[in-house]
């Protein structure tokens, strides 16, 4: 999964606990509940914080997901 890399690659640049890693999703990438709530967890269990960053337009897949 990509969140284990990203969280060894924080790790690796020291960043200090309770940081947040981010998921940037571009407006067209299919989104869906389980990416949502499989990101959450995988960051979370971590010792940093989840984020998404997105274009949150209404009416977009992230939004109606979301």
């Amino acid at each position: 999964m990509k969140q284990k890399r990203q969280i060894d690659l924080a790790n690796e640049l020291g960043a200090p606990d309770g940081v947040a890693i981010f998921a940037d999703i571009e407006p067209t990438y299919p989104v869906d509940a389980a990416f949502i709530e499989g990101w959450y967890d995988e960051i979370k269990a971590s010792n940093f914080e989840p984020g998404i960053y997105s274009v949150f337009d209404s009416g977009s897949d992230l939004v109606n997901t979301f």
